[in-house]
């Protein structure tokens, strides 16, 4: 397979198979709205050849805000500004995803001036206290998923990604760790799913044929949470789902969790590359659902050599394209640009730029 031959995810046809994973930026206004860095940053992004850009995580209400200057979707008066970053994607040729979240028991008190409320009363993981959702409370989440996903169609979006992964609402509705209800929303694996289930169900009556994807861990990597034998039960009951891809990416936000969603950890080699490249492997022997694999990908070989095997329909990336946004187009330009590595060194400056409010960005090749 091609890395650079078109394809589609539902009825959106995409230019590559190369996606950029969803990255929180911190490039947004203290109310989630769209600033001009943010609309500059996604067309820098698309104009490096990217296929398809999953936004970072929006959240869908002000209660369910999990970082600082995140981006909202929780409101019509932000549609204006969602167009923008549409309107800077697709003018240079790439397509767009909102990726639609809520940070349940791992919301942020401080910058949403609101108790935090989770799938179980719990103390988070930072030092605060979370109260568990009532069954209005529960339903109340669904609407509103489903409403922030019509509101990101309406901003002319491509489709959107459902954030089911790294400790956020619905993980914790799949994790045994957060997961401690003894009504219909816990216990067994289905009914733990259950809250995925109609958040599928709820958006797809309001957005249609448009595709509809989520991030899923493939492991959260932390005692009591979903192994990768409990998580490949979690695919096995998405198959008649509807959904269009599964992205497989893995951690939590939890500091007892062995991972978060980064590592810092620089492949050596091609072969290092791909966190979840067994848990890829068993995914595809159960699913037909196409799957975006992210993490540690930093080669074209590497990225050829998963397409090629049948592992994956699309392969994502994130710190490689804070380095260096034009990493699709210079892998494109010519047979020795595909022998170079991306840049990246994995060590996560990126990450602690955004945090001190600078916004995203690649503390290493800014120094050069």
């Amino acid at each position: 397979m091609n890395i650079f031959s078109s394809c589609k995810i539902g009825g959106v046809e995409l230019s590559n198979h190369l996606v950029r994973s969803a990255t929180w930026e911190g490039m947004a206004t203290v109310k989630g709205e769209v600033t001009d860095k943010l609309v500059s940053y996604t067309e820098t992004l698309a104009k490096g050849g990217i296929g398809l850009i999953i936004t970072s995580h929006a959240y869908i209400e002000r209660s369910g805000q999990a970082s600082p200057l995140q981006l909202g979707i929780y409101d019509d008066k932000l549609i204006p500004g969602l167009t923008r970053l549409v309107d800077a994607a697709h003018k240079s040729g790439s397509k767009i995803f909102a990726q639609l979240n809520h940070g349940g028991c791992h919301a942020l008190p401080e910058l949403t001036s609101m108790p935090s409320f989770g799938v179980s009363e719990i103390n988070t993981n930072r030092g605060g206290h979370a109260l568990a959702m009532g069954s209005t409370g529960v339903k109340n989440k669904i609407v509103l998923f489903a409403a922030a996903a019509a509101r990101a169609i309406q901003a002319g979006f491509d489709g959107v990604q459902i954030h089911c992964a790294h400790g956020y609402l619905i993980s914790q509705f799949l994790s045994p760790l957060y997961n401690k209800r003894n009504d219909e929303w816990g216990g067994s694996i289905e009914n733990r799913m259950r809250f995925l289930h109609e958040v599928i169900l709820a958006t797809r009556m309001r957005i249609g044929k448009r595709p509809i994807t989520i991030k899923l861990n493939a492991c959260d990597y932390i005692e009591g949470g979903n192994t990768p034998e409990q998580m490949l039960e979690i695919v096995k009951l998405l198959k008649k789902s509807g959904i269009d891809a599964i992205e497989l990416s893995g951690g939590t936000v939890h500091p007892d969790g062995k991972y978060t969603s980064t590592r810092k950890y620089d492949p050596s080699s091609p072969e290092e590359e791909g966190y979840y490249m067994e848990e890829a492997k068993k995914y595809k022997q159960i699913s037909k659902i196409p799957l975006m694999l992210v993490g540690g990908f930093r080669s074209f070989e590497r990225i050829s050599q998963v397409l090629n095997d049948g592992l994956a329909d699309f392969v994502s990336m994130c710190r490689p394209l804070i380095c260096e946004p034009n990493l699709p187009k210079r892998w494109k330009a010519s047979k020795a640009d595909k022998k170079r590595r991306a840049k990246c060194i994995s060590c996560d400056g990126c990450r602690a730029a955004a945090l001190s409010g600078e916004g995203l960005r690649c503390v290493v090749q800014d120094k050069k």
